[in-house]
């Protein structure tokens, strides 16, 4: 015997199919990603840059100055100012060494900074207009020899300062041998002291000091311009 809903239900579908219905498809399964491992993941894609300028050169260094010729003579007083000068007795007091060659009028390289302090009392001081430099000895030797040597020896140191500048018409070597010493002449210090250079002003503004000779009694070495 038949139950009424075992006769409905293949009815059902009968009709079902001969109306033209069909049953919905199933849903796709969803997409299932596979790793594999051992195997990084793909690296992201990289972002786009935008090209830069490339940096601008940097500018070149300034050229450094040449330095400043050096004094023909070693390191001595550069230009020192009106005050750095003392004079005593009109004589340009100078404390550098002023040494010579054994028994010659050639300046020693050590004399140069004695010669570059000259020139700068000269050029600071321009109502001076002669400058006597006295070439002085011991009383060793012949007085006529050392009469000689002093004033080739004031004509050699006149010449230096001719040749860092100095007008040589301002200058006038002068020798005075063993005539004027100012220490003992019978110890090894004061023949040291009585060998010796000085600088006394002769003229200013074109005028002897004093009305005095301007050689101060010495013998003129020679001319300095020449």
């Amino acid at each position: 015997m038949y139950s009424p809903r075992s006769f409905v239900l293949p009815l059902v579908a009968a009709l079902a199919s001969a109306c033209g219905a069909s049953a919905p498809p199933p849903p796709e399964p969803a997409p299932i990603s596979v790793e594999v491992a051992g195997e990084p993941p793909p690296p992201p894609a990289p972002a786009e840059v935008a090209a830069e300028e490339p940096p601008a050169p940097e500018p070149a260094p300034a050229p450094e100055s040449p330095p400043a010729t050096p004094s023909p003579w070693l390191a001595g007083p550069t230009n020192p100012g009106p005050g750095a000068f003392v004079l005593d007795g009109g004589r340009l007091v100078v404390k550098e060494p002023i040494e010579f060659e054994l028994a010659k009028e050639t300046l020693a390289p050590s004399s140069g900074p004695a010669v570059d302090y000259v020139t700068a009392f000269l050029q600071a001081k321009p109502d001076i207009t002669l400058l006597r430099v006295e070439g002085h000895s011991d009383n060793r030797g012949s007085g006529a020899a050392n009469l000689a040597l002093s004033g080739q020896r004031a004509f050699s140191f006149a010449r230096a300062l001719v040749a860092r500048g100095v007008d040589c018409r301002r200058l006038l070597p002068v020798g005075f041998g063993e005539t004027k010493p100012v220490a003992d002449n019978r110890t090894e210090e004061g023949r040291k002291q009585n060998r010796r250079m000085e600088f006394v002003v002769a003229a200013l503004r074109g005028r002897p000091v004093g009305g005095m000779p301007v050689d101060g009694g010495g013998r003129i070495a020679g001319d300095p311009c020449r």
